[in-house]
């Protein structure tokens, strides 16, 4: 982290997110942290471990057009997911947001009650035309603090999933 995000501004809004995280954990909320990775090659190893006498390079493969994916996890420990062959913005969240709270409905139709959207600052999730919708969809929502990377349990899941080989038997990939 560099020096803007020890600034005083960036110090209180994470003391305040935390504060509110607290709050929502103690009231037994439901938790869905909504984000989104791109997965650009199917082998993000980038060091590993070998015998003596073995290749240590890693096979890279990449994936192009590189794809999306849009993931909500839950504090229950659900995972919902979208890939798509689409630059994330406004519209692909909106659509990715309103199939979600359609899925969330056939699940458990009073869910709004007791859940709470996390989202971290980026322009999409931010943007006045999301906003609307999410007032439309009845979600409430809270935006994490600057540089709080490791309070978003999706990153820990796209660490998680970028720590391995996706393609280990070499199958074929294409857009079909």
């Amino acid at each position: 982290m560099g020096i803007q995000s020890n600034s005083e501004r960036c110090l209180v809004l994470r003391q305040q997110y935390s504060l509110k995280m607290m709050s929502l954990f103690k009231e037994k909320r439901r938790i869905i942290n909504v984000d989104e990775t791109w997965l650009s090659e199917t082998n993000f190893s980038r060091r590993k471990w070998c015998a003596v006498g073995s290749s240590n390079s890693i096979h890279k493969s990449e994936i192009s057009p590189r794809i999306a994916m849009l993931t909500a996890l839950d504090t229950e420990g659900r995972v919902y997911f979208c890939l798509c062959h689409a630059n994330t913005n406004t519209q692909i969240m909106l659509i990715f947001l309103s199939r979600l709270c359609r899925l969330l409905d056939g699940e458990s139709w009073g869910w709004r009650d007791n859940t709470v959207f996390l989202f971290d600052g980026a322009s999409y999730h931010t943007s006045p035309e999301t906003r609307k919708v999410m007032g439309y969809l009845d979600i409430k929502v809270v935006f994490s603090a600057p540089y709080c990377y490791d309070t978003a349990p999706c990153e820990l899941l796209f660490a998680h999933l970028k720590n391995t080989d996706l393609n280990s038997q070499r199958m074929p990939t294409g857009k079909r």
